[in-house]
């Protein structure tokens, strides 16, 4: 499994409502759309092979009507078959939390705006420690 370490910088997200991957578990997908084929087989080019899933909110004003929440999950794609209709069923692997710093551009061909195939730097979210408690008990 990938460490904290090996995260590395700039990672594609895949802004999906209602699915959600946390550290340690899996999560099918079925990918269809073309500007996520295009996001998988860039993925997949890569010797990570990583994929960030965050949840989209709608803003209003925005010209396509969403943006990316802060915090996310990096999967590793583990496991990828292609169906006969050249879309892809995978698995992605939950490897660590991360928090959007910046927007960066992609290596795709495809607007990162117009297409929310947006690209970010993250860096592995790390709890605090608590502060000690103690317990007070009653005479």
């Amino acid at each position: 499994m990938t460490s904290l370490i090996d995260l590395p910088e700039v990672i594609p997200v895949f802004p999906l409502p209602g699915a959600l991957l946390l550290p340690r578990s899996r999560l099918p997908l079925h990918i269809f759309e073309p500007r996520y084929l295009t996001m998988l087989e860039d993925a997949l080019k890569t010797p990570e092979r990583l994929i960030g899933m965050i949840q989209p909110y709608e803003v209003p004003g925005r010209s396509d009507g969403s943006g990316l929440m802060t915090i996310g999950c990096a999967g590793r794609v583990t496991h990828f078959s292609e169906t006969e209709d050249h879309h892809y069923m995978i698995t992605l692997s939950g490897v660590s939390r991360f928090r959007v710093l910046q927007e960066v551009e992609g290596f795709t061909p495809i607007s990162p705006r117009s297409s929310l195939l947006e690209r970010f730097r993250a860096r592995p979210w790390r709890r605090r420690p608590r502060p000690p408690t103690s317990t007070v008990r009653g005479s």
